[in-house]
Parts: structure tokens; sequence; C-alpha cells
């Protein structure tokens, strides 16, 4: 799910293409629990991850939405379809990261253009977001888009 450079792009180009800001309250919305999860985490890889940092921020966003009465349903792509159409860039992502993660071990820096997280990134998200009452899915095999769609 998610459409890589999409948020730099309305970033860069909202005020020259009429883009509107809205403020959610009081709705029901759907989250790519990935992509979310990437964005979120932006901290160093020192001392495995700084998961202390990451729940922390988790919490203040989570207090947020609360109090704006947004019930987030996240929703967590399945295991990979190797039948599907994607394969080409579901193992070129594969290559990337393994790419990335040598450099990590070469060099002690990950490769920005393509982050990866600490192992246990996935588990402080889900525990936060349960702790919160907030439902997390996971679709049984492939991206999540077709659900996320027909929720």
């Amino acid at each position: 799910m998610g459409v890589r450079g999409l948020t730099g792009y309305i970033v860069r180009n909202a005020q020259n293409r009429g883009v509107t800001q809205h403020r959610l309250a009081n709705c029901r919305l759907v989250i790519d629990a990935a992509n979310f999860v990437h964005f979120l985490y932006n901290f160093t890889y020192d001392y495995g991850g700084e998961y202390d940092l990451y729940a922390d921020r988790l919490q203040r966003l989570f207090d947020k939405f609360q109090r704006c009465g947004i019930q987030p349903l996240f929703v967590f792509d399945g295991a990979k379809d190797w039948k599907g159409g994607k394969i080409r860039q579901q193992l070129r992502r594969m290559a990337d990261r393994a790419a990335s993660c040598k450099q990590l071990l070469e060099t002690g820096r990950p490769d920005p253009r393509n982050r990866l997280l600490p192992i246990l990134t996935y588990d402080v998200f889900g525990q936060a977001a349960v702790d919160r009452g907030f439902p997390v899915a996971t679709v049984l095999t492939g991206d999540a888009d077709e659900q996320v769609r027909a929720i």
C-alpha cells in the first residue's frame, strides 16, 4: 500500500494546486499501518532502537486522536502474494532492504533512501494501539488495498 513520494509531492505543490487542509474530528479513519509506522519512526538506530521515544510519540499522537474523536483502524498488509502482479516490485524492495542492511553493517549508517526499522518497532506500535483500544488488523495475504477500499 502507499504511493512512494506522494507526501513530498503534496507538501511541495499544495499551495500551487489548491489543496486545502482539513481538520478531522469525530470520525472513523482507516490507516495504512505499515506506512504509518515508517512515517512516525525517525529516530537513530543506537542501542538497537529508540523504543521509549517511539512509544512516547505514539502515545502523544493517540492522545490527539482520542481528543478529536478519531477512531482509527490500522490495517497491515498480509503475507506476500507471490502469484500477484507485484512480484517484481516485491523482489526489488527485498533487494533494496538487503543492500541497506549491508550498508548499515559496514558503515553503521542506514541508507536514507530505504529506511530500515529496528526489529521491535512494529511490536511497540501494535502494543501502543491495543493499549488504547484501537483495532489493528492484518489481511491474510497480499496488499490490504482491496480490503481497505471495501471498508
